[in-house]
C-alpha cells in the first residue's frame, strides 16, 4: 500500500515541500533524526522522486515490522497455540489496561463465548457473559476454525482427538 500513496506531480527534478509530503511524515516515524533530516534535504535539493521515496519508507517499514510480521506468521502457523492466548485472557487484561488509560467513567467487558478452564491469568474476566463452554476449540458466530466456518450462525466445537 505504501507504494500507492498518492503524491502531487512534481516532477523529480523539482525541490518539494517534505513537511507538506504524507509519504515523509510517515518516513519520520521510522527513520532516525539522521536519516529524516538527509531525506527531507534531498526533497529540497530536487532530483529525488516521490517513488524512491515511497521506497525508502517501505524498507523502512518492513524492517521495523519484522519480528512483528514473524511472529504473526509463527502464530497463523499455530492456531491452537493462538487459541491458548486467547483463553488465558492475556489480551483481555492488555485490552482492559489500554482502554483504562483513557480514564472510562465506567469500563465492562461483553464476550460471547467464555472457556471454562483454570489457565486463566488473574484480571482476565468479563463482566457479562453470553455463555460458557467446556474447554474444546470452538468456532461459529465470529470465531473460526482454521479460517473457516466465522460465518455460521451458531457456535459448535471441533471433536475430541
Amino acid at each position: 500500500k505504501i507504494l500507492s500513496i498518492r503524491t502531487d506531480s512534481t516532477a523529480v527534478d523539482d525541490p518539494k515541500d517534505p513537511e507538506s509530503c504524507s509519504v515523509f511524515a510517515l518516513y519520520k516515524l521510522f527513520a532516525s533524526p539522521s536519516q529524516v533530516e538527509d531525506l527531507a534535504a534531498r526533497y529540497r535539493g530536487g532530483g529525488l522522486g516521490y517513488g524512491q521515496a515511497k521506497q525508502e519508507l517501505f524498507e523502512l517499514s518492513q524492517e521495523h515490522f519484522a519480528a512483528a510480521r514473524e511472529r504473526r506468521e509463527e502464530l497463523a502457523n499455530d492456531p491452537q497455540r493462538l487459541d491458548d492466548i486467547l483463553d488465558e485472557g492475556h489480551t483481555l487484561v492488555a485490552i482492559r489496561a489500554a482502554l483504562q488509560a483513557f480514564a472510562p467513567a465506567s469500563l465492562a467487558v461483553v464476550v460471547l463465548a467464555e472457556k471454562l478452564h483454570a489457565r486463566r491469568v488473574a484480571d482476565a474476566h468479563a463482566e457479562f457473559i453470553g455463555l460458557q463452554v467446556e474447554d474444546r476449540y470452538v468456532f461459529g458466530c465470529g470465531m473460526d476454525y482454521q479460517e473457516y466456518w466465522r460465518q455460521l450462525p451458531a457456535i459448535y466445537a471441533v471433536k475430541d482427538a
